[in-house]
């Protein structure tokens, strides 16, 4: 064993993060997978859908978003690239 004391465990400050609302869900009960203009802002410029992080959406939003994303694409109103 070295003769040097253990050095002092730092404590990591912990962070608490805010939930922040993306300002156009404001007021939106669903999501339209019609509404393709409205989907646009959560795709990215490869056409992927933009994680919860980035567009500040709800868990719930996110999974509406999602799902209208997809039957969009389906419906070939969105690119799936």
């Amino acid at each position: 064993m070295s003769d040097r004391p253990a050095a002092p465990r730092r404590r990591r400050r912990q962070t608490v993060r805010r939930v922040r609302v993306n300002p156009l869900l404001n007021g939106v009960d669903r999501v339209d997978w019609k509404d393709v203009d409205f989907l646009r802002e959560f795709l990215g410029d490869r056409a992927k859908i933009a994680p919860r992080r980035v567009s500040r959406a709800s868990a719930r939003a996110q999974r509406q978003i999602r799902i209208a994303i997809k039957r969009a694409r389906q419906m070939a109103l969105l690119p799936y690239e």
